[in-house]
């Protein structure tokens, strides 16, 4: 194998960087939070309030890796938890205020890092990469 064409790794290093940077732009002067943490923030603040099973299924992570993740923003005052009045069995997660302050923060920042990391590719390379990476 030729580790030059290897995607595997290519995907690794540039999951690293994107990592090594979203750390340092999330815990720049908030609360500390983990990378891990930032899709289900984001998620909560574009959609609203979603079930932890529902985050999961747009995450396309596992219910109990939600549930870690709620109990951590739970802690710093980032998510309140509720029932859903359809379905009492539901977990409702919602972000608070000040989540919601952070994730717009956030949301901003994250724009920028995009720009950063990719403005030198096409909009049509960077549609077709999203593209391969969801077919993936």
């Amino acid at each position: 194998m030729n580790l030059e064409q290897s995607m595997i790794l290519h995907l690794d290093n540039l999951n690293r960087i994107i990592t090594e940077r979203t750390r340092t732009l999330v815990n720049k002067g908030g609360p500390l939070i983990h990378a891990e943490q930032v899709p289900v923030l984001m998620a909560l603040y574009h959609t609203g309030p979603l079930s932890q099973q529902e985050l999961a299924n747009k995450l396309y992570r596992n219910k109990s890796s939600i549930q870690r993740t709620v109990v951590r923003l739970l802690q710093h005052n980032l998510v309140r938890i509720g029932e859903d009045c359809w379905d009492r069995r539901k977990n409702i997660v919602s972000l608070t205020e000040k989540a919601k302050q952070l994730a717009a923060q956030l949301s901003r920042s994250m724009k920028e890092l995009e720009q950063k990391l990719f403005d030198h590719i096409s909009r049509e390379d960077r549609q077709r990469a999203i593209a391969l990476i969801r077919e993936l």
